[in-house]
């Protein structure tokens, strides 16, 4: 195959900046598209966690301040009994 000196000259100037500008953006598509899985399990999270609230309201629970002595009772049985050391 026989090429003339000019077309030789002319990938050679323009070659390697092609190489290299088409490495660096792959290496931007990589990181764009973890970044883009970890927005979409972060989403997937939020809409497990808003969907889990819905269901708790829809079936009247929810949640709710807790009144001093529900409060008391829940402080109670996750403290420690007396003479355990606590964990």
């Amino acid at each position: 195959m026989r090429c003339k000196l000019r077309t030789l000259l002319i990938v050679l100037a323009l070659g390697p900046p092609v190489l290299a500008g088409a490495w660096w953006s792959w290496g931007q598509y990589g990181e764009w598209r973890e970044r883009r899985a970890r927005e979409r399990e972060a989403a997937e999270y939020a809409d497990a966690i808003r969907s889990l609230f819905k269901a708790m309201e829809s079936q009247g629970g929810g949640l709710r301040r807790l009144s001093p002595e529900e409060s008391a009772r829940m402080k109670a049985m996750l403290e420690p009994p007396a003479g355990e050391p606590a964990p």
